[in-house]
């Protein structure tokens, strides 16, 4: 075993004046000097003696010849061939069992390091060996071993929290401004996945192939962290459930000679799951991202800068930053191009920036560039006859023609994708064409067209054993009867539905089933009938909310106990390191004592001192630590509590207003009288207006702001199908320049949008032969913003100006501008338009 270190050694000469405190007088400055002479040379007596008797081995290593090695410098090296490594105390092994049967163990073998963990079941475990250093790393420090992941029972990934690796090289490193930083070198042959963030890089290497040595990997630590300053520790580990690991040849060392750098692909760590969904969690995954895509400039590797593009384009997408991402979705696109029009990873990255970017501008109504990017993920599928994908290019172009009002041009893209598919006529994509195409002859109201291939679709999925499917296009096809006026047919598919979803237990469709048997029933007359199936209704939402609320308290308590468990193991490594702390102070004041003595008394006392008040500090600060931890537990309780209260609120009273909005809507049904129809039929659709705010409030992290262009364009949408206007007739032009609004605001906002659009419907477009309507919001400083609603009808008679009293929609919208504390002019010029200045 070799380990080497640089060893200073300095001594001040007595007319330095290097004890100045004592004063001038020579006499008391030359006693000084012999003093220190007679300790140096009681100190190198001692450790030779040491090095003889093998107390401390290899643990005080020296610098190479120069003459042998050239400009190489070996600062630390380790060849485990001198023995077992728990005789040297300069090492440290650390097991945690946990719950496996066995403990892990570390064991040197044939002069090499082995750590392995057998029949662990599914309790992850690790064990690793760790010694201290205090290494310098200059511009050409790198450090260089040999690794062999030899076995691992992780068959897909690494495992739990992607951190089971048979062998791994750890160094931990302090920065110049004494921040503690980490690099982790992991083998895992089966898979894994790479974290780099800041202080801490973790390279995984998934190529590793079983039980075949790794040999010589040489890395340059100020390739990972410039500013890095020192090495404090080396650490060889290994992890997980069942795994074998070897290490063997580390060595730590300086020269002038520039070594290529190492760089390879990574699977870097997707933190877009459903769990950990929110703002800070993305901004923090683009941050590690862009660390990742410069080292892969940094490394002249393409396929990776490409990848990382992709990544940080759809974290922004996430982030709905849209303009950042399509700067990164073309960049993406543009550096795909650079890899070879032979290589998977070309299409790979350009699909999937293409479909963002489709996406993106379908968001934005740039409905032309939305096609543009689709024609072009159609002429890379078309390349490789990927007929599933121009299946999907067709769906998704069908989607944009149908928010165009364009009903053919999306009938025809549908019709493609069955040709596309007529040799696989049973497959769920054939089927969910034909369920999309039902969907779009609904929405025309061409019923017996959409009656078709609801029937093809079901006859598919029921073929396949996808009853889930088959059950919902049951429901369907009796809401289709049920619009026809044939009721009898309504209510035998009705019955059909409710079977198949009692059978499959799907209570969420059983909600919906009850309330359309309660419509029907009701249009029929049998009003008993329809009331029992109404409370029916009502009792399966209550029984489904009280499971989603069970559902998210035990999320959240998981949740909670996870975070705990992890305070509790970081309080237990800080209690680890305190203790090695103290024995190393322990020793080094036994090393001291015997070394100098009597002579060393007054050092002993000044390290005495020192050794109490560094407890005293450790001490103050552990408590401290506590206190903290403490308070943020108790504060993120409350947290976590008054969410779930305010989602649960929000959610309750969602259900009310639609409890109200559906029996709204059958009343509705019964009334004959137009004049009474027109009266009630407004106040549904306030109603919905009121209830879509606290349905996005509930299920947005969000809890007390609003997605303003989501929740106009869903208020729309209703509003067009609700007033039996089909939505190609009016073309309705948005330009949204808020994202989002607090809730006291979006409501009355969303009060007065409705009622103009209600109003627009009803008064302005008779006789209009391109009906438009049209909406833009204006943010016009932090304090303020601008709503103009306008229509291209005839105008709004000058008395309904002068004296909004005469109606009570202006009454109601008056009202809500001055709730907003805000003002409305309207003006008369090529159709009405209404200019509302409003505060936020």
């Amino acid at each position: 075993m070799y380990r080497r270190y640089y060893i200073y050694v300095k001594t001040d000469s007595p007319s330095t004046g290097g004890l100045s405190g004592f004063g001038n007088n020579l006499k008391i400055a030359w006693v000084v000097y012999v003093m220190k002479k007679i300790i140096l040379i009681a100190f190198m007596f001692l450790a030779a003696n040491l090095l003889l008797s093998g107390a401390i081995g290899d643990s005080l290593p020296v610098v190479k010849s120069h003459d042998s090695e050239g400009d190489t410098i070996t600062l630390f090296e380790e060849n485990f061939n001198d023995g077992d490594f728990t005789k040297n105390p300069t090492w440290t092994s650390t097991v945690v069992q946990a719950c496996a049967p066995q403990a892990p163990k570390l064991a040197i073998i044939d002069g090499v390091l082995q750590i392995s963990q057998k029949n662990a079941r599914t309790c992850g475990t690790w064990s690793q060996l760790n010694i201290d250093l205090d290494i310098p790393v200059t511009d050409s420090t790198k450090i260089q071993f040999d690794v062999k992941p030899s076995y691992s029972s992780v068959d897909n990934g690494a495992g739990y929290r992607n951190e089971e690796y048979p062998v791994s090289v750890r160094l931990r490193l302090i920065n110049q401004r004494n921040e503690f930083m980490d690099i982790w070198f992991c083998y895992n042959y089966r898979g894994g996945e790479s974290f780099l963030y800041k202080d801490n890089i973790r390279l995984v290497f998934p190529y590793s192939d079983q039980d075949k040595w790794i040999r010589n990997e040489v890395y340059r630590i100020k390739d990972f962290f410039p500013d890095a300053k020192a090495i404090l520790e080396l650490k060889v580990a290994g992890g997980g459930w069942d795994y074998e690991g070897y290490a063997d040849n580390i060595k730590i060392f300086n020269n002038k000679e520039i070594i290529d750098t190492k760089f390879t692909d990574e699977i870097a760590w997707d933190p877009f799951d459903l769990d950990t969904i929110s703002k800070s969690r993305h901004e923090k995954a683009i941050e590690g991202y862009r660390e990742n895509l410069r080292l892969a400039t940094f490394g002249s590797n393409t396929k990776s800068q490409a990848l990382w593009l992709q990544l940080i384009g759809d974290g922004y997408f996430q982030l709905n930053n849209f303009d950042s991402a399509i700067v990164n979705f073309k960049k993406a696109i543009l550096t795909s191009n650079k890899i070879g029009i032979s290589h998977p990873a070309t299409n790979e990255y350009q699909i999937k920036s293409y479909l963002k970017l489709s996406k993106i501008y379908a968001l934005q109504s740039e409905y032309d560039s939305a096609l543009f990017a689709l024609d072009e993920l159609s002429a890379i599928y078309q390349k490789t006859n990927n007929t599933t994908g121009i299946s999907l290019v067709l769906n998704e172009k069908a989607g944009i023609y149908n928010l165009t009002g364009n009903i053919r041009k999306a009938e025809t893209c549908y019709r493609e994708v069955l040709l596309l598919n007529q040799t696989h006529e049973n497959t769920a994509l054939t089927a969910k064409t034909h369920q999309m195409l039902g969907d779009l002859y609904l929405q025309d109201s061409a019923y017996q067209k959409a009656l078709e291939d609801y029937q093809k679709a079901h006859n598919i999925f029921k073929k396949m054993g996808d009853l889930n499917s088959a059950a919902m296009l049951f429901l369907d096809i009796g809401n289709i009867y049920f619009i026809m006026k044939k009721y009898d047919d309504a209510i035998a598919y009705l019955n059909k539905s409710l079977e198949t979803a009692k059978m499959r237990n799907l209570e969420s469709l059983l909600s919906d089933i009850y309330l359309k048997f309660s419509e029907v029933y009701d249009e029929k007359g049998d009003k008993e009938i329809a009331l029992r199936y109404f409370k029916l209704y009502s009792k399966t939402r209550t029984i489904l909310f009280d499971k989603e609320k069970n559902q998210v308290l035990a999320e959240q308590y998981v949740r909670y106990e996870t975070e705990r468990k992890d305070q509790q193991i970081n309080i237990l490594k800080k209690d680890n390191e305190i203790q090695e702390l103290n024995i190393k102070q322990k020793s080094n004041q036994l090393y001291f004592t015997i070394a100098f003595g009597s002579l060393a008394l007054i050092l002993l006392v000044i390290i005495y001192l020192r050794y109490r008040s560094k407890q005293k500090a450790n001490k103050i600060l552990i408590e401290k630590n506590e206190l903290i931890t403490s308070q943020k537990q108790e504060i993120e309780q409350q947290v976590k509590e008054k969410e779930t209260m305010l989602r649960e609120l929000h959610h309750r009273v969602k259900n009310n207003l639609q409890t109200i909005y559906s029996m709204l809507v059958i009343q509705s049904r019964k009334l004959k009288d137009p004049e009474a129809l027109a009266i009630i039929k407004p106040n549904i659709d306030r109603v919905w207006a009121m209830a879509l705010i606290h349905h996005k409030l509930y299920r947005d992290e969000k809890l007390t702001r609003i997605n303003i262009p989501q929740y106009i364009n869903e208020l729309i949408t209703n509003v067009l199908s609700t007033n039996q206007t089909e939505e190609s007739e009016i073309r309705v032009k948005q330009d949204i320049g808020i994202e989002y609004l607090e809730a006291d605001i979006a409501i009355p906002l969303g009060l007065i949008i409705n009622e103009l659009i209600c109003n627009a419907i009803k008064h302005a477009y008779d006789g209009v032969i391109k009906p438009e309507f049209s909406i833009s919001i204006k943010n016009d400083n932090p304090k303020e913003f601008t709503l103009m609603v306008r229509d291209n009808g005839p105008g709004i008679p000058e008395e309904f100006i002068t004296n909004h009293s005469n109606t009570f929609g202006l009454e109601l919208i008056s009202l809500l501008v001055l709730q907003l504390k805000g003002k409305m002019e309207i003006e008369n010029k090529n159709g009405t338009s209404f200019t509302f200045t409003l505060k936020h």
